[in-house]
């Protein structure tokens, strides 16, 4: 619940709230979220190979670093660690950034 808590201040209504499940089977998750109760919209089920979540989920990071779009203050003040994963995600310290291309 703590998740979604600061998606109530930004969106009110739920309805017509987008979900892009990620998951290697389609379940009941994609149809309803527990800690709304109401039904998604799930327009595209993203049919990842088993044992790649990590993968993706650091070239969504990448994308959202890269483009500027993550909340420094925020990832300081309630994150830690972020100043160590940073430099990996980027690919400064292996020199492969961790971007879609790499996923």
């Amino acid at each position: 619940m703590a998740t979604v808590a600061p998606l109530r201040a930004l969106i009110p209504d739920y309805a017509g709230l987008l979900a892009m499940p990620a998951d290697p089977a389609v379940t009941a998750r994609i149809e309803r979220a527990p800690t709304i109760g109401r039904p998604l919209r799930a327009p595209e089920w993203i049919a990842i190979r088993p044992n790649t979540d990590t993968a993706m989920l650091l070239a969504l990071v990448h994308t959202l670093v890269a483009e500027g779009l993550h909340d420094r203050d925020f990832l300081a003040r309630y994150c830690t660690g972020f100043e160590r994963v940073e430099p990996y995600l980027m690919g400064t310290t292996d020199g492969q950034p961790k971007d879609a291309d790499w996923a």
